[in-house]
């Protein structure tokens, strides 16, 4: 369970000290501010989060953004924070409590202030659901990159979920054991006995579909072209951007080689394949590595990002986009 041990407010923060218990908890307080000035006010920065940097606690906040306005007299505006168990925590730790505190940035508004500087683990909504920014985007362009929150569910994919998949599963998971996908060639979508063209994204049914189907349903005018995407997969290099780190690797202190783990990026960029998708335990990415080319990254569970080749094929897809700003409500 989560208890809630002090919160405090001043005129621009807020704190809560939280505590929980296991996996699964969290606790959700709405914080209403209230504009009690003659003078209409801006949001002039994402708000400014402190913790005490407890790996077992994570927090999110909703609702609130740079450039959001409260009117003048006693006018309202709400948003929400998120205290949450780290899902991806294998070890009870001996600290589950948590201090965090919110600080807001307001001044008059004079018309300053841009709303469109997103950064990366913004949430926003489009199309129906909910994206995380993986770029940091100034003010001065006018499209932000984005990642789908969760890997694309069966009735999302339509047809193509037959096509992509065993049609006995309603998930995005390869039975297939034929020689070319045991060494990781994870976009072809049958048996294969030439491996030579198996790995090729520019001609895979995941291509085919996230450029027709799905873009189409998403709505293919409120994207931008960049580097000759409007959507795609994220790539191998992203993932390192965000956080994934190559470590050593060991069996009975032999060291056995180089990895990558994701585990100290945001828990996002590995973790929210599951809820949706029974049975997915990872998802592509479309980049091969720098070591092999025939090979493809997929993220697995506790932030992995393994080469497909060890037997870790990508079982679900989450789209990237480039969304215009002015495509955001």
């Amino acid at each position: 369970g989560a208890t809630t041990n002090n919160t405090n407010y001043t005129a621009t923060t807020a704190s809560f000290n939280t505590s929980l218990t296991s996996p699964g908890d969290y606790a959700l307080y709405e914080v209403t501010v209230t504009n009690k000035g003659t003078l209409d006010a801006v949001l002039s920065a994402k708000p400014t989060v402190t913790t005490g940097n407890n790996q077992a606690i994570t927090y999110e906040l909703e609702g609130i953004k740079k450039g959001d306005k409260i009117l003048k007299n006693n006018q309202t505006d709400t948003f929400t924070i998120k205290v949450q168990y780290n899902s991806s925590t294998t070890t009870q730790p001996n600290n589950l409590t948590s201090n965090i505190e919110v600080t807001l940035n307001y001044e008059q508004d004079l018309g300053q202030v841009s709303p469109y500087d997103y950064a990366i683990g913004d949430k926003i909504n489009f199309g129906g659901s909910d994206w995380y920014v993986i770029k940091n985007s100034t003010e001065d362009e006018d499209y932000v990159t984005l990642m789908k929150q969760y890997v694309l569910s069966h009735d999302e994919m339509g047809d193509y979920a037959t096509i992509l998949n065993n049609s006995s599963y309603d998930t995005m998971y390869y039975t297939w054991t034929d020689t070319c996908h045991q060494k990781g060639h994870g976009y072809s979508t049958q048996n294969q006995t030439d491996c030579s063209n198996t790995n090729n994204y520019e001609e895979s049914k995941i291509k085919e579909f996230l450029e027709n189907d799905y873009l189409v349903a998403i709505g293919s005018v409120n994207l931008k072209m960049v580097d000759n995407y409007k959507i795609r997969l994220i790539t191998f290099n992203e993932a390192v951007d965000l956080g994934c780190k190559e470590i050593e690797t060991y069996s009975a202190g032999i060291f056995t080689g180089m990895s990558h783990n994701c585990s100290e990026a945001p828990n996002w960029l590995y973790e929210n394949y599951g809820s949706q998708q029974k049975g997915v335990y990872g998802y592509w990415t479309m980049s091969p590595s720098t070591s092999k080319t025939d090979e493809i990254y997929s993220f697995g569970v506790g932030g992995s990002l393994r080469p497909m080749y060890w037997g870790y094929y990508g079982e679900g897809v989450r789209p990237v986009i480039n969304l215009l700003k002015s495509s955001i409500e």
